[in-house]
């Protein structure tokens, strides 16, 4: 059983592979995920989260309401994903700024 992995293993799969085919099921760029890599990818899936429901919540304001002021555009840039998401369930409820 040991012996198949070994025929099997990427070193000597390049004796018998042409190496242009062989960068196809082992890219040489391949490596494993840091836990840096992993925490910067969160934080730019939340990033992109947080900037969909700005969009989302900016765009039903101004269809609900009409030209939104820059004062009020700015509060909602600077709300959280978690507040943004509260907004937009709200705005399903009201017809004007207060």
């Amino acid at each position: 059983c040991g012996e198949r992995s070994d025929r099997t293993s990427p070193a000597h799969l390049t004796k018998f592979i042409p190496s242009k085919l062989f960068g196809l099921f082992y890219p040489s760029n391949s490596r494993y995920i840091t836990t840096g890599d992993r925490i910067g990818y969160e934080q730019g899936k939340k990033q992109g989260q947080q900037e969909q429901a700005q969009t989302l919540v900016l765009r039903l304001l101004k269809k609900r309401v009409g030209e939104l002021p820059q004062q009020v555009r700015e509060q909602i840039q600077g709300l959280s994903l978690e507040q943004l998401e509260a907004l937009g369930e709200a705005l399903l409820n009201f017809n004007a700024l207060a």
